[in-house]
């Protein structure tokens, strides 16, 4: 299946190293991106995770985050589905409808702390449910 391209404006946000930033994640999104490039050809589409948030969280900018990091996004992923399949155990006919969705709900936001890391010239981002979860 081919990713299609995400509706902009894009959101980049690149956080800074070691830092760790706490989202409320309403739903996500997969697709690509265009980047900007500092070199030739200058931009470029990129696989992008983009993670909304509560409107309220962003008031005076689109309600979400585009990361294009694949690490990230696979651990972002991952850590959703665990969350749908606790939900599965707990309704098994409402957590299906969920899985099935394209993009889905959750009935309350998935907190997650994201950290960016810095070693050498690799950037590597770790993900993990933040409290509430």
């Amino acid at each position: 299946m081919a990713l299609e391209l995400l509706p902009g404006p894009y959101e980049f946000w690149t956080p800074a190293k070691d830092v760790e930033i706490s989202l409320l994640v309403v739903r996500f999104e997969v697709g690509l991106s265009v980047r900007s490039l500092r070199q030739p050809p200058y931009t470029a589409a990129r696989p992008t995770l983009r993670l909304h948030v509560p409107p309220e969280r962003k008031p005076d900018r689109p309600a979400y985050w585009d990361f294009t990091s694949t690490g990230l996004a696979h651990r972002v992923l991952a850590l959703w589905m665990d969350a749908q399949d606790r939900a599965l155990a707990l309704d098994t006919d409402r957590g299906l409808a969920m899985l099935e969705a394209t993009s889905p709900v959750r009935d309350r936001p998935l907190p997650l702390r994201i950290t960016r890391r810095v070693a050498g010239d690799e950037i590597l981002y770790e993900a993990e449910l933040g409290r509430g979860a």
